[in-house]
């Protein structure tokens, strides 16, 4: 048994032993002890423990007498020809091959891979195209959140997973560029510890696993056993280091992750990475070549709402009073349940929403009339009052995830209340990029959604809805995604919602919102059911019908002034009725002239006819001429492009 460190785990095999401050005392083992003469206190530096008998017994007659011994740093070397085998597998623990260690007949060190042959024996070589990390297995069910542990080697993961750690490691050992850019995956929003060996080539290679990592992990640290072992041999590990001092120094070690910093890249790190850095006298820039982007392992952006919200800064801006906060409410409900929003999937999370314009009556009420399910009362959070972004916004929000790392979504309602002092009234480029950049960095480095509600300006836009958001264009520039809500002035109570970012596709649609259960509802693409509208308005209108009408009994032309039209309108058996004024006639048939044409093929021209009014002669084509007028479903353009 190897000596511990601790001298309570040592107390464990001492008769009497009591604890004296940071001395232990207790009958000696090595003599036949009375009175006890036997003291003892923790190793220093991760030695093993002090050991003291008054009555003259030396330390390896004390040790001996307890089956224990002072381990050399380094493990022996296993017998010649001894191979220790370390199977490597796939993220569902399919069987590829297997690294072999041992050693030659000389004793110099071999390494080998080899794989099974399906009859009992192995074939040299490993399978190229697939991915080895040894203990890849173990990471497949390893939850957001949770400690990976990386090691330079098989034997140091088989060390630490003995400890109940999950732990993986290379397959090609240290050295520039052999950590598997394709492992880097099965990282991400992990918290990961990197223990590196105690030479020139594991320390690089450490920091280049770090580099790798750090782009998709929660958080990365670096751990140098020489904290805990002043004295550590070149090339030492964990495995030595435990191995030295005894499993009882776990705890020590542990205690060492703690306190060590999360790792950050320097300039030095950069080059690890294969990013070079560019000075001049007074400045310098990163950059970095094309060759190692393309190598790198990018996470892609992970959605909250499926098409709608991704992971940053997103910007919502509708008319003040239009519902935007039954919208919030409904969303925040949704993503707290896991249940589809507007009909799109989503991915459930803890929430926190900002109501920085509410009561408390008021979100309760609100959450009354659109809440999903009891899920919402556990996963749902609500603020309202907050600090604004020069004054501790971004530290409350910190302190928040702190206590609640299953948050993937905030809601700020509005934008306004959290604009700082510094900002004021001036919504000048600068600052409206200013202030939605930092948004948007703290959206980014904790992969979470942040919503901000906006206002829309009072003067619409009718060629870009974008272009309506309040202010410059410093804000929705610095977003992800832009969705403005606007009133369609052609359909009452119907809004449209478009949807503009670097991760979503572009859309628009179509909501209503029910004012009984107080959701908005999603009606479909925008386009489609403007033009529905558009043209179910066509089709009903009796000045189109008279049109259509004259136009078939004209055998495709018909010559009249509006009076005439009006007058075929009341000898019509479906209309039976004058059209009205010539003038509101006419106004009528230049409103739909495009979709005569787009549905039906008719057009028209008009020509004065002395003081009797404008001659109109319409006239119905299609890829054979002139003809008689003959009503389909298919728009008249489509019927075109398709002859």
């Amino acid at each position: 048994m190897i000596t511990p460190t601790l001298a309570s785990e040592f107390a464990q095999n001492i008769d009497g032993a009591k604890q004296h401050g940071e001395w232990w005392s207790g009958r000696c083992p090595a003599h036949d002890d009375k009175n006890p003469s036997l003291s003892w206190k923790d190793g220093e530096d991760g030695k093993p423990v002090i050991v003291k008998c008054h009555a003259g017994c030396s330390r390896n007659a004390i040790l001996a007498s307890l089956g224990m011994e002072d381990h050399s740093p380094r493990e022996a070397l296993p017998p010649k020809k001894s191979n220790v085998a370390y199977p490597y597998y796939t993220i569902d623990g399919k069987y590829l091959a297997e690294k072999v260690r041992g050693y030659d007949d000389s004793g110099k060190h071999t390494t080998r891979w080899r794989r099974r042959n399906g009859k009992g024996g192995f074939i040299s070589g490993r399978v190229k195209g697939e991915l080895y990390l040894y203990g890849l297995p173990n990471l497949k069910n390893v939850r957001d959140g949770d400690t990976v542990y990386i090691a330079e080697g098989e034997k140091d993961v088989e060390t630490l997973r003995k400890h109940g750690l999950v732990a993986v490691s290379g397959p090609d050992g240290a050295g520039h560029n052999k950590f598997p850019q394709e492992a880097v995956k099965w990282f991400a929003k992990k918290k990961v510890v990197i223990f590196q060996d105690n030479d020139e080539v594991g320390k690089a290679f450490a920091q280049d696993e770090a580099a790798a990592v750090s782009k998709v992990a929660e958080s990365v640290k670096l751990i140098d056993l020489q904290a805990l072992w002043p004295d550590i041999p070149e090339h030492a590990d964990i495995s030595d280091y435990l191995q030295r001092f005894g499993d009882g120094m776990l705890p020590k070690v542990l205690k060492l992750i703690d306190s060590t910093p999360y790792w950050k890249s320097s300039s030095e790190d950069q080059s690890v990475n294969s990013t070079s850095i560019a000075t001049t006298s007074t400045t310098k820039f990163e950059y970095f070549s094309a060759e190692s982007v393309l190598n790198e392992y990018i996470e892609p952006p992970q959605f909250i709402v499926q098409s709608l919200l991704a992971e940053g800064l997103t910007v919502l801006a509708g008319p003040p009073k239009y519902g935007k906060s039954f919208l919030s409410m409904d969303l925040c409900c949704s993503v707290a349940t896991g249940k589809p929003f507007l009909g799109f999937s989503t991915v459930q999370s803890q929430v926190l929403y900002l109501c920085l314009e509410d009561s408390k009556g008021r979100i309760k009420k609100r959450l009354t009339e659109v809440n999903h399910d009891n899920l919402v009362a556990k996963n749902l959070f609500f603020v309202m009052n907050a600090p604004d972004m020069d004054n501790g916004l971004f530290d409350a929000l910190e302190g928040f995830l702190k206590d609640h790392p299953d948050c993937k979504l905030i809601v700020i309602d509005t934008f306004q209340k959290i604009r700082g002092a510094s900002s004021g009234s001036d919504y000048s480029y600068m600052i409206d990029s200013r202030d939605g950049g930092k948004l948007k960095s703290f959206a980014d480095s904790h992969h979470l959604c942040l919503l901000v509600i906006h206002h829309t300006a009072k003067k619409r836009d009718e060629s870009d809805p974008f272009n309506c958001i309040s202010g410059t264009t410093g804000l929705p520039g610095a977003a992800d995604t832009n969705i403005v809500l606007l009133r369609n002035e052609r359909m009452e109570g119907t809004t449209n919602m478009y949807i503009s970012g670097r991760d979503v596709v572009e859309a628009a649609y179509s909501l209503k919102f029910n004012k009984d259960t107080h959701l908005w509802e999603f009606q479909g693409d925008a386009e489609e059911i403007e033009n529905s509208f558009r043209k179910n308005l066509y089709t009903a209108d009796d000045v189109v019908k008279t049109i259509k009408e004259a136009v078939a009994l004209g055998k495709g032309t018909w010559h009249g002034t509006m009076s005439d039209l009006s007058r075929l309108a009341e000898q019509t058996s479906y209309i039976g009725h004058s059209l009205g004024e010539p003038r509101a006639i006419a106004s009528a048939v230049k409103q739909y002239a495009d979709d005569l044409y787009r549905y039906d093929g008719i057009s028209y021209t008009a020509a004065q006819n002395g003081t009797g009014g404008r001659k109109y002669t319409f006239t119905q084509a299609n890829c054979k001429g002139l003809e008689k007028w003959v009503e389909t479903d298919i728009p008249f353009d489509d019927v075109k492009d398709s002859n």
